[in-house]
């Protein structure tokens, strides 16, 4: 095993211990400020300034997102070959600056279009939305380039920065009652600016020194890159397709209450995604030093134990959800709670796709991930247009949970075809999470200890935990104590 790939997966709890760790402080910052902002601006107001996050998501993701994807892939290999990432850098430079030069002028032509469809009335607002795209473009572009070069740690801090910068002021405004839909606006870019020029001291001269343009190499990553242009596409259709229909069929309000449930859930989700940015590294290193058979025990044995997790963390969410909806936030939002179930029970799949998604990539199947996506799209798309106008915003959430569904089992399916498996192990886990849900107004002490017997036949049948599992950990640094901690709750659920 290389010196690399021994560091990546010796660091690999450590860096995913910061990426958790910066998941749950963006849901703990979502906690504080998520109310605050829904109580300063209302239904409308939020709706308006989801809007706004909807419309700057268009430039990034066509101009800048599918562009950098090939960033971990091919700066990755060139940083375990070299230690360097100039070559990949200053190659794909050449298309990130095409991409944003080309919405820029878009956005300045389209202004007047663009303050209409976010419903404010004042033409200030198309300098926000190019302000954040600008400024969310570079940071986007950072935050691949510090996963590139193993700077986990500071890329799960990029991820929290803004959101934290942005938190102080909007308690002034809050507690001063001065706030409203453009004072926000204006909040999110600074912040967002800010954060952007501490990552910029992050990204290390010597790594991207000397200048080298290559143009073989940007070939190739363009073509890498542009099945995701694709998938791209597909994902800004998952991701704001609900806010489309929902506007075109409902009120401003109505489109902030949907928001709403989709901003927590996608808050909860960003835990399990956390997985992705650690474990593909690993997984590309892996299939890079021709290691299959760590791959097949990563997809055979520590699947099931992640999503075994994760479906218990879903299952607390959604026993205690109504209660948190109600305390946290005002009357007039209590209708994100039957829509945000929905998508709770959604998420697990879609955990699923992050454990599979660094298997797709390192085997570089990219048209399949864009068809993948491109299925998940239509299905959420149809789903939209079908459910929206008879059940509302929770037609909404049913069709986006159903897309999970079709993107998780299409990379669980397509995943384990890479490596030869028939693993669904995984799939097993909808059974407590599914049984939470329709059970969730029921009394509490009626459902917990089914929901343990569940895990338990679950456990037992599945033999999801084994003693010859411990065998891998050995190679990840752990802190003795815990370590020892971890042993003993393998060896209690493996005799289970």
């Amino acid at each position: 095993m290389s010196k690399n790939i021994k560091n990546d997966i010796e660091n690999s709890l450590t860096d995913y211990t910061a990426l958790v760790s910066g998941g749950m402080a963006k849901i703990i910052i979502a906690a504080i400020s998520v109310p605050l902002i829904t109580r300063v601006l209302g239904p409308a107001g939020y709706g308006q300034l989801n809007l706004f996050y909807m419309v700057t998501s268009i430039g990034f993701m066509f101009s800048v997102s599918w562009v950098i994807t090939p960033v971990i892939r091919f700066g990755k290999e060139e940083f375990l070959k070299t230690g360097k990432i100039n070559e990949v850098f200053w190659s794909l430079n050449m298309l990130v600056l095409t991409g944003i030069i080309l919405v820029t002028g878009l956005i300045i032509v389209f202004r007047s279009e663009i303050v209409n469809y976010i419903s404010i009335d004042n033409g200030s607002i198309v300098v926000y939305v190019l302000g954040y795209y600008l400024f969310t473009a570079a940071s986007g572009y950072f935050n691949k380039l510090l996963i590139a070069t193993g700077k986990i740690k500071k890329s799960a801090l990029l991820e929290v920065l803004p959101k934290l910068l942005f938190l102080a002021p909007l308690i002034f405004f809050f507690a001063a009652d001065r706030g409203n839909i453009q004072a926000l606006l204006i909040l999110i870019v600074i912040t967002q600016g800010i954060s952007l020029l501490i990552a910029g001291k992050w990204i290390k001269i010597e790594l991207i020194q000397p200048f080298k343009i290559n143009t073989k190499l940007m070939k190739k990553m363009f073509f890498f890159a542009s099945p995701f242009f694709f998938s791209t596409t597909a994902a800004y259709i998952i991701n704001y397709v609900d806010l489309i229909v929902i506007k075109r069929y409902l009120p401003t309000s109505q489109v902030g209450v949907y928001s709403l449930a989709y901003n927590i859930s996608n808050y909860i989700g960003q835990v399990i995604i956390a997985s992705i940015t650690v474990t593909s590294p690993i997984i590309i290193s892996l299939y890079y030093e021709k290691r299959p058979e760590l791959l097949k025990q990563y997809v055979k044995r520590f699947i099931p134990q992640g999503i075994l997790i994760w479906s218990a963390v879903l299952c607390s969410i959604l026993i205690a959800l109504p209660f948190i909806m109600r305390v946290f936030f005002e009357q007039s939002f209590r209708g994100s709670i039957a829509p945000l179930q929905v998508l709770i029970c959604g998420l697990l799949v879609n955990g699923i796709a992050a454990f599979y998604s660094g298997i797709l990539v390192a085997h570089k199947i990219v048209k399949t991930i864009m068809l993948v996506s491109i299925a998940i799209a239509v299905v959420n798309l149809i789903g939209d247009l079908l459910l929206v106008p008879v059940f509302g915003i929770s037609g909404a959430a049913f069709s986006s949970a159903l897309a999970f569904a079709v993107g998780g089992t299409g990379y669980m399916y397509f995943g384990n075809r890479c490596l030869n498996l028939k693993a669904i192990t995984p799939l097993i886990f909808l059974a407590p999470v599914f049984f939470v849900y329709f059970a969730v107004r029921k009394d509490f002490y009626l459902i917990l200890p089914l929901v343990i017997g569940i895990y338990y036949l679950i456990i037992k049948r599945f033999k999801i935990f084994t003693p010859a599992d411990k065998e891998i950990l050995k190679y990840i640094n752990i802190p003795p104590k815990l370590r020892d901690v971890i042993y003993k709750i393998y060896d209690f659920l493996s005799y289970v």
